[in-house]
């Protein structure tokens, strides 16, 4: 018998292999160089750093990100894992809208 948990990280894994080096890299690059302020954004509401004066996204997958603030690597899930490299986007301007809400 497979315990559901398991087969979430089986799914979750098979998820991840989907976004391949270069669209990551192109993420990364945009959400920091286009999107500062959603990344600082996602810092003080998701991260729980809310006197951050800067954030910087260093990684990217499927189910979260990862941010550099003030020299501290913090990890931040998604609300939900990410169908497609696509998908990806969408859960991001979600999440602005979360940490812009309140």
């Amino acid at each position: 018998m497979i315990l559901p948990s398991k087969c979430l990280k089986e799914k979750l894994w098979d998820k991840m292999e989907k976004l391949d080096p270069t669209r990551k890299l192109a993420i990364i690059s945009h959400m920091n160089e286009d999107h500062a302020d959603a990344c600082l954004l996602y810092a003080r509401h998701f991260a729980n750093k809310q006197q951050a004066m800067n954030a910087e996204m260093i990684d990217v997958s499927m189910s979260q990100i990862i941010l550099r603030v003030e020299g501290q690597d913090l990890t931040v899930d998604f609300p939900r894992v990410a169908e497609s490299a696509g998908d990806i986007r969408s859960i991001l301007v979600e999440m602005v809208k979360l940490a812009k809400s309140g």
